[in-house]
């Protein structure tokens, strides 16, 4: 009776890392893919502002772009302005 558990206990056991084994191997294939922020440099985009806040810079780069900005209601209180010129310059 001891030795028949015993013998189910090791092949639960060797299941339970070969299964953990299978998954390492799988997480490392999918991190290994591009994500979307990772293809950043991909982008390539003009630019031209002058005295425009944090959010109308936001907001021109995704009307130019897929890209899409979320940020808390603190950016809305930054009062600096922005000047920037760049012609088909990566993100």
């Amino acid at each position: 009776m001891q030795r028949k558990i015993l013998k189910l206990l090791m092949f639960v056991s060797k299941t339970v890392y070969y299964l953990f084994i299978l998954q390492l191997v799988g997480l490392q294939l999918l991190m290994a893919n591009d994500t979307r922020g990772q293809s950043l440099q991909k982008i390539r985009i003009s630019l031209e502002v002058e005295d425009a806040s944090i959010k109308e810079v936001f907001n021109v780069i995704e009307s130019k772009t897929d890209l899409s900005f979320v940020h808390d209601r603190v950016l809305d209180e930054i009062r600096t302005e922005f000047d920037l010129s760049y012609k088909d310059e990566t993100l």
